[in-house]
């Protein structure tokens, strides 16, 4: 368990930065609000073109520390308050691209694109859902508090392969790891090259950087089938 001393982890200042963003925010998002600016016309291309901006946007080494380093303060902050500096800290990076798209460089801009990506001709597609699916994995890090966030940082980055050992039926990946989150709608298989994004109980937060099965998830490292690539090579 972390302590609850006088020191607090090194991630309490990109915390409180996070925090004053926030306010920032929530002023622009208020005087926003105020001119009831009715959402842009978005089309099928742009909406996918847009979401995988975001997506790259929060796939980034800088972005997942930072995040990483949100979730370090646990001990110090309710659920609520770490919930507005997620949103504080995505909004970061993904105001300036749905600014692009004709829509307020605001909070109120940034929800009001999310709300029209539920809403025809997005609602229930294919490609629209896999997007949400590895934004809901990217934005969940679902990490325990650590001691010193700068000393224990999961290792963003390193290359993972599922070796010939996997069943043919493959290996199962879940978009979180709360309650065993929600299983993807397929399994990553043999051969398949992962980047890692994290680690927590056992289980590997990962982007697919090759092979058959969903981009973005978490997945039980299960001994001799998911491996470090250099682990992997020396067998």
């Amino acid at each position: 368990m972390a302590s609850r001393g006088a020191r607090r982890p090194a991630a309490s200042e990109l915390a409180a930065s996070a925090d004053e963003n926030l306010v920032t925010q929530e002023e622009t998002a208020t005087k926003s609000i105020a001119r009831t600016r009715q959402a842009p016309t978005l089309d099928y291309l742009q909406g996918l073109h847009a979401m995988d901006r975001l997506i790259e946007a929060v796939s980034t080494e800088e972005f997942q520390k930072n995040l990483a380093a949100l979730h370090a303060t646990k001990p110090w902050l309710d659920s609520q308050q770490m919930f507005k500096m997620r949103r504080a800290l995505t909004n970061s990076v993904g105001i300036p691209i749905v600014a692009d798209y004709g829509f307020e460089a605001s909070d109120e801009g940034m929800t009001m694109f999310m709300r029209t990506l539920i809403r025809p001709p997005f609602r229930a597609t294919a490609k629209v859902l896999e997007r949400h699916y590895a934004l809901t994995v990217l934005l969940n890090l679902d990490a325990e508090a650590v001691d010193d966030f700068d000393s224990k940082a999961p290792k963003f980055g390193r290359i993972w392969v599922i070796t010939k050992k996997c069943p043919k039926g493959g290996v199962l990946v879940f978009e979180s790891l709360i309650g065993k989150g929600k299983p993807a709608s397929t399994q990553l298989h043999a051969d398949a090259v992962l980047q890692e994004f994290g680690q927590e109980n056992g289980h590997l937060r990962f982007r697919k950087l090759q092979g058959s099965g969903p981009t973005y998830g978490w997945v039980q490292i299960i001994p001799g089938i998911i491996q470090p690539q250099e682990e992997a090579k020396k067998q």
